[in-house]
């Protein structure tokens, strides 16, 4: 089910860019795309290595790689407090620089 709403959501943003539609919102929407989507492949990488049992921490296990992907994707720009703090601002008209930081 996870699967199934991140390749919607990166399809819809991925045709406003090639079709022009941004707008002040757009940064907004990119990190909420790329939050949701990390967010969702840790749950199912997740879910497979409780399946899968202790092989799936092993190298020689595809999971490995994947979740290690996965969780690489929770610290690169923007991590998910960067992301709240960033939706939250532009959402209500803030502008991002305004202090304070609250991610």
């Amino acid at each position: 089910m996870e699967l199934e709403t991140m390749g919607p959501h990166v399809e819809a943003i991925a045709s406003d860019w090639s079709e022009g539609r941004i707008g002040p919102d757009w940064l907004a929407r990119l990190f909420a795309v790329k939050h949701r989507t990390v967010e969702a492949a840790f749950r199912i990488v997740d879910r497979a290595l409780d399946l899968s049992g202790g092989f799936g921490m092993f190298k020689k296990s595809e999971l490995e790689r994947l979740f290690r992907d996965c969780r690489a994707g929770r610290f690169h720009p923007a991590n998910p407090l960067l992301t709240r703090e960033l939706v939250g601002k532009i959402s209500l008209g803030i502008s991002p620089d305004e202090q304070p930081r609250w991610g």
